[in-house]
């Protein structure tokens, strides 16, 4: 008894955080969610078939490249930095524009499966089949030799 009193005061702190909230369309299956702090302020969710961003008036559009987005990350105030994934080759790197609407590829990579990018040393990573790729500006993109043609599961 003893027991139970001692872990039951121990959960109390954490039985009100538990809290969970719709974010986006509740019929969309999501791969990554992208949030922009810039002065656009778009979020972005990452579909199998596209991305969907919110527009003014509280409703979901979606863009479509045709492809899968795997993931997305903050680039500059117009853009995000998506990767698209459908096993073709126009997989790769891509940047959206909240303006335009318009996907831009940046680096064609073969079945990317990350992006991050690295405060610290101002550098994005994106993870891909044939291995890890690196740049400082996400136009320049060079291969780590270290991880050349090794595959990520």
């Amino acid at each position: 008894m003893k027991k139970l009193i001692i872990l039951f005061l121990f959960l109390i702190p954490f039985l009100g955080f538990s809290e969970w909230y719709e974010f986006g369309p509740s019929s969309i299956q999501t791969n990554d969610i992208c949030f922009v702090n810039f002065s656009s302020g778009q979020n972005v969710i990452c579909t199998s078939t596209g991305i969907f961003i919110e527009d003014s008036t509280g409703n979901w559009v979606e863009y479509s490249y045709g492809l899968a987005v795997m993931g997305a990350i903050p680039y500059d105030n117009e853009n995000v930095m998506l990767i698209l994934s459908g096993g073709s080759y126009s997989d790769g790197v891509y940047l959206f524009n909240f303006t335009t609407h318009q996907f831009t590829v940046m680096e064609w990579c073969y079945y990317p499966k990350f992006v991050i990018f690295i405060e610290s040393i101002q550098q994005y990573f994106v993870g891909y089949q044939g291995g890890l790729i690196t740049s400082g500006n996400g136009i320049d993109w060079t291969i780590i030799e270290t991880f050349n043609d090794k595959k990520l599961l």
